[in-house]
């Protein structure tokens, strides 16, 4: 009976020495995957490891091919944008989306008196600007269309698929009505006390809306789950003409004679860059950054470019001598020249030149980090 006991014991000693060694290399094996996906997460996303880096190894969907150039049918009113790498063209008679390769998505037949268009993320309200006719687009194709009580002042998109249409309305300063992906109408505000321009969600069930009020400019906050507002940033004295989400509770506002930082939390006003004595000719934002163009005169080409982070704290400025058509930016500054387009880094560097958008009329950032070039009746990217 010992010798057996002693025979069971050196066998279980056995399999706890194999199942360890098992272990060690298990582990080893576990390690060395780490470090490769680790590796390939720099590697993706420029040398820089982060949980969304390593996430977006295993979510990313395929890979698409990306066209260099897009075909429309085109007309002097129309207006573009960039839908998650596909191109949205809105004209006064189609609306026509073609996927980041250039294949023909979606194309529509529609009678446009002033045709606008408001991109973000993978959706774009399209809609006829002092019209009625309103549509959500997606990367996909048109979402819904319907046609507005009042005439159409703005309309704006947010990532999750609403569309904040403002409308005039018999009575009031104006009205608000945010809808849904399917076009359910979620909620509808009035306004009673101050002119309203614009509407931005600034949440999931939150959302902002610009006046012009006797004293100035204001910017309402409000929520779907509720019927009474949570406050408002007053911004006396100047008549603020539109506001761009900057991160979360945080908004640019723009004026014609200053940039200001509106904090939601706080209900503050920051009166970030001082531009009274210039004209302004363009501007542009995104989560990453802001980009001003001012000019001394009004007209010609003396200026000034002011960048921003996502902070809004100045970066750097250049002074321009040459006429900007067009400027996209936000993570980097694309200008349009007579003689083509050149590509800045933040700091306001100069990275490349493109003398292949000569010709071209307008420029528009893309969610890659490129950029369009529209001509006529074709869009050329670039970067």
């Amino acid at each position: 009976m010992p010798v057996s006991g002693t025979r069971h014991v050196e066998r279980q000693i056995g399999r706890e020495s194999v199942l360890k060694k098992t272990g060690i290399i298990i582990l080893i094996v576990i390690v060395a995957a780490a470090l490769v996906i680790a590796g390939l997460a720099m590697a993706k996303s420029g040398g820089k490891l982060s949980v969304e880096s390593v996430k977006a190894l295993f979510t990313s969907e395929k890979q698409v091919e990306r066209t260099d150039e897009f075909f429309f049918d085109s007309d002097s009113k129309a207006v573009f944008a960039d839908l998650d790498g596909s191109f949205l063209t809105c004209s006064v008679s189609a609306l026509e989306l073609f996927a980041p390769d250039g294949t023909a998505v979606y194309k529509e037949n529609v009678l446009l008196g002033s045709p606008a268009v408001s991109a973000t993320g993978g959706y774009a309200a399209a809609y006829d600007l002092g019209g009625t006719y309103f549509a959500l687009i997606g990367r996909d194709g048109r979402k819904w269309a319907d046609t507005a009580s009042g005439s159409i002042i703005s309309a704006t998109v947010s990532e999750q698929g609403h569309l904040l249409l403002c409308t005039t309305e018999s009575g009031y300063k104006g009205s608000v009505t945010v809808y849904n992906e399917e076009g359910t109408a979620l909620y509808r505000w009035h306004s009673g006390s101050g002119y309203v321009l614009k509407a931005v969600m600034t949440g999931d069930e939150s959302f902002a809306v610009l006046g012009l009020t006797e004293k100035g400019s204001a910017v309402t906050m409000l929520e779907l789950t509720s019927e009474k507002d949570k406050g408002s940033v007053q911004i006396e004295g100047d008549m603020v003409i539109d506001v761009l989400p900057m991160g979360k509770d945080t908004f640019l506002a723009v004026s014609d004679t200053a940039l200001y930082k509106l904090t939601l939390a706080d209900g503050s006003a920051e009166k970030v860059y001082d531009f009274s004595s210039f004209y302004l000719a363009g501007y542009d934002a995104s989560a990453d950054g802001a980009v001003l163009y001012v000019n001394y005169y009004g007209v010609g080409s003396q200026g000034r470019l002011i960048t921003f982070d996502g902070e809004l704290h100045q970066l750097a400025e250049m002074e321009t001598e040459e006429e900007i058509l067009s400027l996209a930016g936000g993570d980097g500054v694309y200008l349009l020249l007579d003689g083509g387009l050149d590509q800045y880094d933040m700091q306001l560097t100069l990275k490349a030149q493109y003398p292949d958008a000569s010709g071209a009329f307008t420029v528009l950032r893309r969610s890659d980090g490129s950029a369009a070039a529209v001509f006529g009746h074709s869009a050329k990217v670039f970067g």
